[in-house]
C-alpha cells in the first residue's frame, strides 16, 4: 500500500520555527524593494505573499500603463523582476537562519507513534475506516512524502524510516517503510519556489508568456527540468491513502488539489485525510459547530474540482465526499521532534 503526504508549513510551525510570512517580514528593510516597501504599508494584505504577489501585479500593472516613457516601463519591468527575485533570496536565508536554531530527535519511536496514530483523532467510526484499509492487507507499505516547505526539519523527522520499521496495522510479516520525500517547491538552498499556482492569478495579460516561469509556480518546477512535479503527480495517482498536514488548501496550490480530487473519483476506496487547523475551535463541545467546519473544509477541497477547465463540480462533491475526512487541530504528527538549541543548552547546563 502506498500513503502519501502532503505537509505544508504548518507543520514548521507546530514545532516551533517562526516561519509565516509574517515573521520573515519582521526580518526585512524597505530599502527600495518595491515589495518590502507595500507591505511595510500594509503588512496584513501580504500575509500570504503568494495571494498578494497575484493581486499585486494587477497594481503593478497599472502604474506602467500610467507612465508614457517607453524606457521608463522597460526599466519598471526590469526592477520588478529584481526585487522579485531578492524577495525569494531573502526569505530562503531567512529560511536557513530559522531552522538553524533547532535540532531533530533521531528517536525512530516518534516516527512509529506518528504513523500509527495519524488517523486516530478521528471519531470512532473513521477511525475504523481507514483501519479496515491498513490492516486487512498482504503487502508491504510505503510512505511517500510531498513537501511544500523550504526547511528539512521534516526531512530529518521521517530519516528512521529509511530502515523498515513493524507499525501497529502491519499485520503478519508486513512492515512499513520511506519511498520518496519530493520538496515540490524546492528547498531553502535550492530551486526555491515562489509564485501562483496559473496565470489566471495574475495580471495575464501583461506579462510576456516568456515570463511567467518566474511567477507561476508549476511553470518554474516543469522549467527546473528535476522532475519534481512528474514524480509527485506519480505518486499522488499511485496512492491508496493521503493525508494533508498543515496546508490551508489555498488558491496559489490549486493544481495539486484538483489532481487530488481526480485520484479520488476514480477509485472509492481511496481515502484522503485532512488535518485542518481552526483557531476558534477549542474543543468538541458543540457538535453542530464542529460537523459545519468539517463540511465547510469537504466542500472546499471539492471546490478545487475541474479547476481551470469549462466544466464545474456540481454533484461531484456526492461522488467524493465519503473519501474525504476531516480531522481538526491534530497534535499527533511528530510533537515535539524538533527543540531549539538554546533549550537544550539551557537542559544541559540544569
Amino acid at each position: 500500500m502506498n500513503i502519501t503526504f502532503l505537509v505544508g508549513n504548518g507543520f514548521d510551525i507546530q514545532q516551533g520555527l517562526d516561519t509565516r510570512y509574517t515573521d520573515f517580514y519582521q526580518s526585512i528593510e524597505a530599502e527600495e524593494n518595491q515589495f518590502y516597501r507595500e507591505i511595510e504599508k500594509n503588512p496584513d494584505n501580504w500575509s500570504d505573499f503568494e495571494y498578494a504577489l497575484g493581486e499585486y501585479t494587477k497594481r503593478f500593472k497599472e502604474k506602467i500603463d500610467e507612465e508614457n516613457e517607453k524606457n521608463v516601463k522597460s526599466t519598471m519591468f526590469q526592477r520588478f523582476f529584481e526585487d522579485y527575485n531578492k524577495v525569494k533570496n531573502d526569505l530562503g536565508d531567512y529560511i536557513e537562519k530559522e531552522e538553524s536554531k533547532f535540532e531533530v530527535s533521531s528517536d525512530g519511536n516518534k516516527v512509529k507513534d506518528t504513523l500509527d496514530n495519524f488517523y486516530k483523532a478521528l471519531e470512532v467510526d473513521d477511525r475504523n475506516i481507514f483501519w479496515k484499509l491498513l490492516a486487512y492487507r498482504n503487502d508491504d507499505d510505503i510512505v511517500n512524502v510531498i513537501s511544500f516547505n523550504y526547511s528539512s526539519i521534516l526531512d530529518k523527522a521521517f530519516n528512521p524510516l529509511k530502515n523498515r520499521i513493524k507499525l501497529e496495522w502491519n499485520r503478519d510479516n508486513r512492515h512499513t517503510q520511506l519511498g520518496k520525500f519530493i520538496h515540490i517547491h524546492g528547498e531553502a538552498d535550492r530551486y526555491l519556489t515562489l509564485g501562483v499556482n496559473d496565470s489566471s492569478q495574475i495580471a495575464n495579460d501583461f506579462f510576456p508568456e516568456n515570463t511567467l516561469y518566474r511567477l507561476v509556480k508549476p511553470i518554474e518546477i516543469k522549467e527546473s527540468r528535476d522532475s519534481r512535479d512528474t514524480e509527485a503527480e506519480n505518486i499522488i495517482k499511485t496512492s491508496e491513502v493521503i493525508v494533508i498536514f498543515g496546508m490551508s488548501i489555498g488558491d496559489t496550490d490549486a493544481k495539486w488539489w484538483n489532481d487530488i480530487n481526480e485520484w479520488l473519483a476514480l477509485d472509492k476506496k481511496r481515502l484522503l485525510l485532512i488535518c485542518a487547523y481552526e483557531e476558534n475551535i477549542k474543543s468538541k463541545r458543540d457538535a453542530s459547530t464542529y460537523i459545519e467546519c468539517r463540511r465547510r473544509w469537504q466542500e472546499r477541497f471539492v471546490g478545487f474540482a475541474n479547476y481551470g477547465k469549462e466544466e464545474n463540480q456540481e454533484g461531484f462533491n456526492d461522488k467524493v465526499q465519503n473519501q474525504i475526512f476531516i480531522s481538526i487541530n491534530q497534535t499527533t504528527f511528530f510533537p515535539g521532534i524538533a527543540i531549539k538549541k538554546e533549550k537544550i543548552a539551557e537542559n544541559t547546563l540544569n
